[in-house]
C-alpha cells in the first residue's frame, strides 16, 4: 500500500495500493476493456470517533429567538477522499468527492481517458476525515501519484 503523508507530519493512512481494482504504478487498461473500478483502504474509516458537541441551552434559546440558517444537507460525518485523475490535453482534472471507498468509473468518465490513449495519465487521491463538516484528520495524499495508462489493443 502507498504511504500517505500529513502536509506536516507522516501519516497514518494508507490509499491505493496493492487491492485488486486499484491503479497500479504503470498500469495499462485496454481500450476496449469495460470501465474499471478502482478501490483502496484507509484507517481513518473507523479511528476516530465522532465528536459531536451537544448545543448549550444559551446556544438553543439564542436559536429559537433567532433562528440560523440551515444547510440543505446535513453535515456530514467520516471519511472523504477526492481522486483525480489529470488528462494531457484537458484544462481541467476528471474529479470525483465521495466517501465510498471505491469508484466504478462511468461510461463517460471511461470515454474522457480513453480519450488520450498512448498518454501517462495521473490518478492523485486526497482523503481526510470530517467531523460535522469539520477537518479533523488530514488533508493526505498519496506521496506521488499514480501513472496509468490506456492503450489501443490492436
Amino acid at each position: 500500500m502507498a504511504n500517505l503523508r500529513r502536509r506536516a507530519r507522516p501519516a497514518h493512512g494508507q490509499l491505493p495500493g496493492g487491492d485488486a481494482g486499484v491503479p497500479v504504478p504503470g498500469q495499462t487498461y485496454a481500450m476496449d476493456a469495460a470501465p474499471p473500478t478502482w478501490r483502496w483502504t484507509s484507517p481513518l474509516a473507523s479511528r476516530l470517533p465522532s465528536r459531536e458537541t451537544p448545543r448549550s441551552m444559551l446556544a438553543w434559546l439564542g436559536n429559537l429567538l433567532l433562528p440560523s440558517a440551515q444547510a440543505h444537507l446535513p453535515p456530514v460525518t467520516g471519511d472523504f477522499y477526492w481522486v483525480q485523475v489529470t488528462v494531457p490535453g484537458r484544462r481541467c482534472p476528471v474529479e470525483l468527492l465521495t466517501s465510498n471507498m471505491e469508484w466504478q468509473l462511468d461510461a463517460a468518465t471511461w470515454d474522457t481517458l480513453r480519450a488520450a490513449p498512448g498518454q501517462d495519465l495521473r490518478v492523485q487521491v486526497t482523503s481526510a476525515y470530517l467531523v460535522q463538516n469539520r477537518l479533523r484528520e488530514g488533508p493526505y495524499r498519496l506521496e506521488s501519484p499514480r501513472t496509468i495508462r490506456v492503450e489501443d489493443s490492436r
